[in-house]
C-alpha cells in the first residue's frame, strides 16, 4: 500500500524506494538510514530558479551545467515519450531540485512531477495553429528559457490566436546566429521544425509506427545535436554538482563523482524504446498541488528536508519501439493522487538518470589536452596558471570585486543618452568569437541596450584586425580572456581588437621579437589614427626595452600627445626583474596586480619610489568556463583590462558631467587624458597598500558623501 508507505516515510522523514518490475511495485525501502539532507525542504522548482536570475548568473549557473541539464531531460524526453509518466506539457513549473536555504542539490538531476493515478493522461495546455507537437514545442520553450535565464511568455498571433511557435521562432531567429552555439540551435531547432521533420521522416520510413517515427526524430534531431554539445566536456563536468545560493556558485557535492554514460542512445539506435526500469526505483512524493514559491512552504510526504543520493540510472531499454504493456501498472497501484517525482538508481550497464529516467551524456570520448608551453625568456606578459589559485577566499574575493564593480558603475556612472560610446583598443592574441563568455556577455550588453535608449544596438566588439600573417582567431585563449574582462567591467564601451601575436610567448631565437615589435608599432597606430580610440588596453611587455624601437616609442608619446589613456602589464616575474615594456614608459600606466581585498600578488614587480604604482584586481580573476571547471587567471595581463575598464567607466562620467554643465569642456577633455585620468585613478587609491596604489572606485565613492562632493574632487584634479 503506497499510501501507508508515504506516511510511514513522512514520519521517518525518508524517501521512498520503489522496486519496478513488470506490472509489480516491490518496496526496497530503509527507514534505518539516516536521511541525505534532514534540513531540506522537499523541492525548488526551475520556473522559481528563472525568476530568482540564477540562470543568467554564468558564476551562479554556469553555461556548462545548462548543457549538462539539457541533455539530462532531452533524454528523459525520448524515453518517456507516449509513456504513462509524461502527463503535461515540459514546463519549468513542473521541473523541481531539492532544496534547502542556501543549497539547491544536484542541478544536473532535476525531478519531474507527475500523478500517481490510473485517470492520469497527457493534457496539453498549448493549442498552437502552427505546430501540431505540443508535447515537443514546450520542451523547445523550455531549452529556450534555459538558455535565456527568463521565463517566455506567449507574444505572438496567428489569425489571431496566441502562437507559442511563432513567439519561439521571434526568439530564436534574433538569437541563432550571435547567442546560440551550433549544436544547440539545433536542438531547439529540432523542436520548432518537428512537425516538418515528421512528415520527411513518414516518407522516407512508411512502416514506422506514429511511436517509433516520433521517438527517431527526438533522437536525430533534438537529442544527437545535444549529445555533441557536450561531448568534449572533463569527466568533471558530470556527477552531482550543487548550487550554493549563498556564494552565488555551482560546487560538487561532497559525494561528487564522474558519471559517464556506458553507452550513449545516440550511438546506439536500438537504445530507443520503452520505460523498462529492472533496477530500484525510487517515489518521492510531495502534497497535491503545492509547489515551492517565494512565501509557501511545501509539505512532503518524504521527509522535510529529504534528498535521495544521485544514481547512475535506469538499464538500457529493450530494442522494442513499442511500450510495454505493463508501464502503466505502476500508474495504477494507488487510487490517490499525490504528485510523485520518480527516478531509477543505478544498474549495471546504465545511464545516469535524473529524477525521472533522465540521462546524462558520454564523456568517454574526450579529446586528451594539449601540453603547455615552456618558459620563454621574452614574452607577452604571461599569466601565472592558476586553475586553482591560492585558497578559495581568492576566487570569492574576485568575484566580490567585481560584483562590487559592476554595483559601483551601475549606482554612480551616469551616461549621456543616445550619446558616444567610450573607444577601447585591446593588442593582444586576438578574440575568439565563439567563446562561451563571450558570447553570454555579448547577450546581456544587447539585452541591457534594448531597455535603455540604444535599441539597435548590435555587438561592442566593433573591428577585429589582424596584423599577423595567420588566422585572425585566437589559438591562444589570452586576448579572449581580455577581452571578456573589459565587457565584464566596462559593459558600456565598444572594443577594437588587434592581434599582434598567435601566442603569448616569443623568443629571440625564432626571431619573433622584432616582428612582434614592428606588429605592435602598426597596432597601437590603427588604435590611434583609424579606430581613434580613447583607451588602449596592452597586457604584454618585453624584460629589454632596446628589443623596442624609435618608432613604438614615438607611438606611446603620440598616444599621451593624443590625449589617449594607455595602459600595459607591469610584468609578471615578482622582484626578480622590473617593469616590462611599455609598462615602464613615463606616459603609460603602469598596471599592477592584487587580490580582491588589494593585497600584492606575488608576480607583481617591486614597487618603484616616488612613481605612481596602480593596481587592482588581477589574483584569482574569473574568466569563464573550459568545460565543467571555471577558469581563473592570474597576473598583471588580467588587471589591466580591469584597469582600462575602470577608466572608461570614468570617462563616461565625464561626457554627462559636461553635459549637465558640471564640467566645461576643456576639464572634460582633460579627465580622459592621461594626466587627468591618472589624477582621478589617485583618488581612487588615497592610501598606498604595501607600497602598491590599490585603485578601487569605492576608495573615493564610499557613501559617506553625496555625488555633488565627490565631482567637487575630480574637479580639483584637473
Amino acid at each position: 500500500d503506497i499510501c501507508k508507505l508515504a506516511k510511514k516515510a513522512y514520519d521517518c522523514q525518508q524517501v521512498i524506494k520503489i522496486f519496478v518490475r513488470g506490472n509489480q511495485l516491490l518496496d526496497k525501502s530503509n527507514f534505518e538510514d539516516e536521511p541525505d539532507h534532514p534540513e531540506a525542504d522537499p523541492t525548488i522548482s526551475l520556473s522559481f530558479l528563472l525568476e530568482e536570475g540564477l540562470l543568467k548568473d554564468r558564476y551562479t549557473f554556469p553555461d556548462v551545467h545548462k548543457r549538462i541539464l539539457a541533455v539530462t531531460l532531452a533524454q528523459s524526453l525520448l524515453q518517456l515519450y507516449q509513456g504513462p509518466w509524461i502527463q503535461r506539457d515540459w514546463a519549468s513549473k513542473h521541473l523541481f531540485f531539492m532544496y534547502e536555504t542556501d543549497k539547491v542539490y544536484n542541478i544536473h538531476q532535476p525531478y519531474l512531477s507527475c500523478f500517481l493515478s490510473s485517470e492520469a493522461g497527457y493534457q496539453s495546455d498549448i493549442r498552437d495553429p502552427k505546430h501540431n507537437y505540443p508535447l515537443i514545442l514546450s520542451f523547445g520553450r523550455l531549452l529556450m528559457e534555459m538558455e535565456k535565464g527568463e521565463s517566455i511568455n506567449i507574444t505572438k498571433e496567428i489569425n489571431k490566436r496566441p502562437s507559442l511557435y511563432k513567439t519561439l521562432k521571434s526568439h530564436f531567429d534574433e538569437w541563432k546566429k550571435e547567442q546560440l552555439t551550433l549544436h544547440y540551435a539545433d536542438a531547439v531547432n529540432g523542436c520548432l521544425k518537428f512537425p516538418q521533420w515528421m512528415r520527411e521522416h513518414t516518407l522516407n520510413h512508411p512502416g514506422d509506427s506514429q511511436e517509433a517515427a516520433c521517438r527517431k526524430v527526438i533522437l536525430e534531431k533534438i537529442l544527437y545535436p545535444l549529445e555533441l554539445e557536450v561531448r568534449n566536456f572533463p569527466e568533471t563536468a558530470f556527477g552531482t554538482r550543487d548550487l550554493d545560493l549563498k556564494k552565488k556558485a555551482s560546487l560538487p557535492s561532497a559525494d561528487a563523482h564522474a558519471q559517464p554514460v556506458h553507452q550513449s542512445l545516440s550511438q546506439n539506435s536500438s537504445a530507443m524504446g520503452q520505460v523498462l526500469l529492472k533496477e530500484t526505483c525510487r517515489i518521492t512524493t510531495t502534497s497535491l498541488g503545492r509547489s515551492r514559491t517565494n512565501d509557501s512552504k511545501t509539505s512532503s510526504l518524504s521527509a522535510q528536508g529529504n534528498r535521495a543520493r544521485p544514481s547512475s540510472g535506469l538499464s538500457k531499454p529493450s530494442s522494442s519501439l513499442g511500450r510495454h504493456p505493463n508501464t502503466r501498472d505502476a500508474r495504477t497501484a494507488t487510487t490517490s493522487r499525490p504528485r510523485a517525482a520518480v527516478y531509477p538508481t543505478s544498474g549495471r550497464n546504465s545511464l545516469p538518470s535524473t529524477r525521472l529516467l533522465c540521462a546524462q551524456p558520454d564523456t568517454t570520448s574526450r579529446p586528451p589536452r594539449s601540453p603547455s608551453r615552456g618558459p620563454s625568456r621574452n614574452r607577452l606578459t604571461k599569466p601565472v596558471r592558476h586553475c586553482h589559485p591560492r585558497p578559495s577566499s581568492g576566487k570569492q574575493f574576485a568575484k566580490t570585486f567585481l560584483a562590487s564593480l559592476d554595483n559601483f558603475r551601475k549606482d554612480y556612472i551616469h551616461r549621456v543618452k543616445g550619446g558616444p560610446r567610450v573607444k577601447i583598443a585591446v593588442l593582444d592574441t586576438g578574440l575568439n568569437d565563439s567563446d562561451a563568455n563571450i558570447r553570454l556577455l555579448k547577450r546581456k550588453i544587447r539585452e541591457n541596450s534594448r531597455k535603455g535608449e540604444n535599441r539597435g544596438y548590435k555587438d561592442p566588439i566593433r573591428e577585429k584586425k589582424n596584423f599577423t600573417q595567420g588566422s585572425d582567431h585566437d589559438d591562444d585563449g589570452h586576448g579572449t580572456h581580455v577581452v571578456g574582462l573589459l565587457l565584464t567591467v566596462a559593459p558600456e564601451a565598444d572594443v577594437y581588437v588587434g592581434k599582434i601575436s598567435s601566442e603569448k610567448t616569443v623568443t629571440i631565437q625564432d626571431q619573433k621579437i622584432s616582428a612582434v615589435t614592428l606588429l605592435s608599432v602598426q597596432a597601437l597606430r590603427w588604435a590611434l589614427n583609424e579606430v581613434e580610440a580613447d583607451i588602449i588596453s596592452m597586457s604584454f611587455g618585453l624584460d629589454d626595452d632596446s628589443d623596442w624601437d624609435d618608432e613604438m616609442q614615438k607611438a606611446v608619446t603620440d598616444a599621451y600627445a593624443m590625449k589617449k589613456a594607455v595602459f600595459a602589464a607591469a610584468s609578471n616575474y615578482g622582484g626578480n626583474k622590473e617593469r616590462t615594456y611599455p609598462a615602464k614608459a613615463e606616459t603609460v600606466f603602469c598596471i599592477h596586480a592584487t587580490d580582491g581585498n588589494g593585497n600584492e600578488s606575488e608576480v607583481d614587480p617591486t614597487p618603484l619610489r616616488n612613481c605612481d604604482n596602480f593596481s587592482t584586481l588581477g589574483v584569482a580573476v574569473p574568466c569563464g568556463f573550459s568545460g565543467d571547471e571555471e577558469v581563473f587567471k592570474t597576473g598583471t595581463s588580467y588587471s589591466t583590462p580591469i584597469a582600462a575598464g575602470i577608466a572608461a567607466n570614468i570617462m563616461d562620467l565625464a561626457d554627462w558631467l559636461q553635459s549637465e554643465e558640471e564640467l566645461t569642456l576643456a576639464q572634460r577633455n582633460k579627465l580622459r587624458s592621461y594626466e587627468g585620468m591618472k589624477g582621478v585613478f589617485r583618488l581612487m587609491a588615497p592610501q598606498q597598500r604595501q607600497d602598491y596604489d590599490y585603485v578601487a572606485p569605492w576608495n573615493l565613492w564610499n557613501g559617506k558623501a553625496d555625488e555633488r562632493t565627490i565631482w567637487g574632487k575630480i574637479k580639483e584634479r584637473l
